[in-house]
């Protein structure tokens, strides 16, 4: 039987690109098509008017179009841009349905909003896996700057492709790698690489990004 698992949800009304608060962050949507065999496919998307100083972390959140399952990797994020593909794990066909999918692209660092709110962005490099299969390797800690008063809602995506730098999308991924979060409280949680079931490939050192938000808030800005 599946455990309960806990959730986390950041909702925007509207796709922006924004620079307030000394916080500089964009959200917005993009139409990743089918990538048709043997062609190498990836979307890019171009930030808004205002590039970042430095390359911000990107999250990206897949749906469920497309009948088999599919997570987005991503690959050359920089301050103008980054480039995504929906992938398929060890088992299906490869070459994912298009699926327009909702991205946030947040400046590492520590943010205030207007309102208060506080979120803070991140990455660790790490190996270490889960897998429900094959055996894990361990996770790594990860301690937050922010003094959250609680635990804060947490959005991870790994930033990088370094165990498959020939990930072409109309094949299957191999090793399938997204990220996964325990033990989230005020001051930490641990995170690793999570492999499900799909054990095939060698995984390298890979670049988790992690956004940690004050939990249970509702606000506006400009």
């Amino acid at each position: 039987a599946q455990p309960t698992e806990t959730a986390s949800v950041v909702a925007f009304a509207r796709a922006f690109n924004a620079l307030t608060g000394g916080a500089q962050f964009e959200s917005g949507s993009q139409l990743i098509p089918l990538s048709v065999p043997p062609t190498l496919n990836f979307s890019t998307v171009n930030f808004g008017a205002t590039n970042f100083a430095t390359a911000p972390y990107v999250f990206v959140l897949p749906t469920d179009e497309g009948a088999m399952p599919a997570s987005i990797r991503l690959r050359t994020v920089s301050p103008s841009s980054f480039q995504m593909a929906a992938v398929e794990p060890t088992g299906e066909g490869g070459a994912h349905s298009s699926m327009t999918v909702d991205y946030l692209a947040v400046a590492p660092g520590i943010h205030t909003l207007p309102d208060g709110t506080v979120f803070e962005a991140g990455a660790i490099n790490t190996a270490l896996y889960q897998a429900g299969i094959g055996g894990s390797t361990g996770t790594v800690n990860v301690n937050f700057t922010t003094a959250f008063a609680a635990a804060p809602s947490v959005q991870l995506q790994v930033q990088s492709i370094n165990s498959e730098l020939g990930m072409n999308p109309s094949n299957i991924s191999s090793p399938w790698l997204v990220a996964t979060a325990t033990a989230v409280n005020a001051g930490n949680m641990t995170i690793a690489l999570e492999r499900a079931e799909a054990i095939a490939g060698t995984v390298v050192a890979e670049n988790i990004a992690y956004v940690a938000m004050t939990n249970s808030t509702q606000g506006t800005f400009l």
